[in-house]
């Protein structure tokens, strides 16, 4: 770009700004068993959280300044004197190992099998007993009085904690106790939750704080949340989604803010709760909105696309959002959809819904062209959205064949009568070529890694030794759909390769690095996506032609996933490190260039 050309706005083209309010109260459902995610509620861990923010803030008053003063210089005079000092520490010792025993006898079972590490404290044990020197609860008092000591002791004494969380965790049976991973992810969305929600209780209040992290000036796409379809309990109803909404639309009309609009098709077909959410009419395969919510929102209020999170229970070619992609087609409005397999996902029962087979793609049984439909063998919400989720559903949009199946097992004839379809052997009149989609998150970390470490998978080699495409995606004329080829990739191959090789085939199909830009480790593999085409030298891009080349580093956009990125690193962090890494010019195109085609159009 040369010097004298005034660039575009910096822009982080994913940042979200809804509160803890907007979100289901028993999130950790399907994570943690049931009853006891009932326990982890977000309201309330909020005001605990609240509560002692509230009680850390009381440092700086004066009353508090002056006890703190007065507790040193006791500290000192005990520590000063050799006699005292020993018999402080004694005590203290004998708290940290009292609070131990506790514990330990709350989850050691001692009929178990014992292992070298139960064997050598209950036999530390035993000896303090006999010398009297270990605290043993008297009958009277109820075990909760002990629990309590411990709690208190561990939170008092600061080196205490570490170390009987470390002899807790030799004990086999205590790991089954511990967090899962998904779990310590789930109480980070807490925290950052709680941790806005001290100053902050409305989204202005947070974009304030993501603003105060970027250059004046920079530009942001703020995407709101509509979980309340997800099967984690239901909001309160001065907080549902209407009301994120208004606030979102104040953000709106400040000069750099760009705030999409949530949609999901469950609020569509419930008409009972949301009377006049989405209406529209057609004509020759035109979709005009009728005046409804989505109208208010994209046409009075100026919202600047559409944001959907298919985890959260649907797939992203849902029959009732077709006419709304029609529109968004027709009208170059861009299309935020999650990318990625996260903490965040359809909490209900799997096993009640019509989801044994994906709609679309099939899967061949007797090695014959004619095959079923794709089985989904997944039992876990976990591991079942990404069902959901995977990039090849927007194969579904895209490509009018499958669309066009898609339209004609419908039985819808509005629908049919929208795109023109006149039978699955001729071609619809209108289709969604021209939706313009951004896959946020561009797959994930771990995708990002499965990547790198394949090296065997037929497909996950193609974005070298098939520069021009990566892997061949597109129905080509006259040819019959490759099932076998989609069935392969659904089931074995990579998601980074799946979406670069659609970024390239493709000339309205975005990826976001939200989140995963918070992964230093991942940036060589960033670099070698977004730089120039001449003179690379890199083990699995330096074959791709200028042209193809060219389309990929041209669809790549800077996000963060403010707030959510914040268990790992600030927004702040992020984006001096990035622009350390990348140069100006590299940089410049994913931050700036990128993302203004992406939300106004070249």
């Amino acid at each position: 770009m040369e010097s004298n050309q005034k660039k575009k706005p910096i822009f982080n083209a994913h940042a979200h700004v809804f509160t803890h309010r907007h979100v289901p109260p028993f999130l950790a459902r399907a994570i943690v068993i049931w009853p006891f995610y009932y326990l982890i509620h977000v309201p309330t861990f909020v005001r605990i959280y609240k509560f002692y923010a509230a009680q850390k803030r009381k440092q700086y008053r004066f009353s508090r300044k002056r006890l703190v003063r007065k507790r040193n210089r006791l500290k000192r005079l005990i520590l000063k004197n050799p006699i005292s000092r020993v018999l402080y520490y004694a005590l203290l010792t004998w708290i940290v190992v009292t609070a131990f025993y506790i514990l330990f006898n709350l989850i050691h079972d001692p009929k178990a099998e014992p292992t070298f590490f139960t064997g050598i404290f209950s036999w530390i044990q035993t000896k303090l007993i006999d010398y009297h020197l270990l605290y043993q609860r008297p009958d009277w008092l109820p075990v909760f009085f002990n629990v309590a000591f411990a709690l208190l002791a561990l939170l008092i004494v600061k080196y205490a904690r570490k170390l009987v969380l470390f002899a807790l965790k030799q004990i086999s049976k205590f790991f089954s106790l511990l967090p899962s991973k998904q779990s310590k992810q789930l109480l980070s969305r807490y925290l950052n939750m709680a941790r806005f929600a001290i100053q902050n209780e409305k989204p202005g209040g947070i974009y304030g704080r993501l603003k105060a992290q970027y250059p004046r000036g920079t530009n942001f796409v703020l995407l709101p949340m509509d979980m309340e379809y997800m099967g984690a309990g239901k909001l309160r109803a001065e907080y549902n989604y209407y009301e994120q909404l208004e606030e979102m639309a104040k953000l709106n009309r400040k000069k750099e803010a760009f705030t999409f609009f949530f949609v999901d098709p469950r609020r569509i077909r419930d008409k009972e709760n949301n009377p006049n959410f989405f209406d529209y009419s057609y004509s020759n395969g035109t979709v005009t909105l009728k005046n409804s919510i989505v109208k208010t929102y994209m046409e009075n209020e100026n919202f600047s696309g559409f944001k959907i999170y298919p985890a959260l229970g649907y797939f992203p070619f849902d029959l009732d959002l077709l006419p709304l992609w029609k529109y968004a087609a027709d009208n170059g409005i861009p299309i935020m959809t999650h990318g990625v397999k996260g903490v965040i996902y359809y909490r209900g029962s799997i096993h009640k819904q019509q989801w044994h087979t994906h709609p679309v793609f099939t899967e061949s049984l007797q090695g014959g062209k004619d095959g079923e439909p794709l089985l989904f063998d997944e039992f876990k919400n976990e591991e079942f959205q990404s069902n959901f989720t995977h990039p090849l559903n927007y194969m579904c949009l895209l490509e009018e064949p499958l669309l066009r199946k898609l339209v004609g097992q419908s039985n819808n004839e509005d629908l049919q009568k929208l795109f023109g379809y006149n039978g699955m052997g001729e071609p619809m009149s209108h289709n969604l070529s021209k939706l313009k989609i951004c896959f946020a998150h561009y797959g994930g970390t771990e995708e990002w890694n499965k990547f790198l470490e394949t090296d065997r998978d037929y497909y996950s080699q193609q974005l070298m030794t098939k520069p021009k495409t990566g892997i061949l995606l597109k129905v080509e004329n006259d040819k019959e759909i490759p099932w076998g080829r989609y069935e392969h990739l659904w089931k074995y191959t990579d998601w980074y390769s799946i979406v670069s090789s659609m970024m390239i085939q493709y000339d309205n199909f975005y990826a976001d690095i939200s989140y995963i830009v918070s992964n230093t480790e991942l940036y060589p593999v960033l670099r070698s996506t977004i730089s120039r085409a001449e003179g690379i030298e890199n083990y699995f891009t330096e074959n791709l032609t200028y042209q193809s080349k060219e389309k990929l580093r041209r669809r790549v956009l800077f996000g963060s996933d403010f707030y959510v990125v914040r268990s790992q690193k600030s927004d702040k962090d992020i984006f001096a490190e990035i622009k350390s890494y990348l140069t100006e010019e590299e940089f410049d195109l994913i931050a700036r260039d990128n993302p203004h085609e992406y939300i106004h159009g070249s």
